[in-house]
């Protein structure tokens, strides 16, 4: 039988995930919107964050390393270091934009 600590924190771990897949299904959306081009990369770096996180996790025992080392998988190591992360979008994609002449909205 459940108790009610289990069942309010398998609720909130419900919304947490919803939530995740609300948020890559957002990013999905949008690239599409914008560029008419299915960009399934927004998984993939879903899942790379997801097993640094994992491996930090079991390596070292440490929520916050777990945190850290996803945050650093998900992203290139060396953009992440300069900040640059999720400041700059690939060039393909402006040029893409400009050959189509697109109006991008920041």
């Amino acid at each position: 039988m459940i108790n009610w600590h289990d069942f309010i924190s398998q609720c909130f771990n419900g919304l947490v995930l919803g939530a995740l897949l609300a948020l890559i299904a957002s990013g999905l959306t949008i690239i599409y919107g914008m560029l008419g081009v299915l960009n399934l990369a927004h998984g993939a770096m879903f899942m790379l964050g997801g097993y640094g996180g994992w491996v930090a996790y079991a390596y070292s025992g440490s929520f916050i390393a777990a945190v850290i080392a996803g945050s650093f998988c998900r992203n290139e190591p060396a953009a992440e270091l300069r900040g640059l992360a999720n400041t700059c979008p690939p060039i393909s994609a402006w040029r893409l934009l400009r050959a189509r002449k697109a109006c991008l909205v920041m």
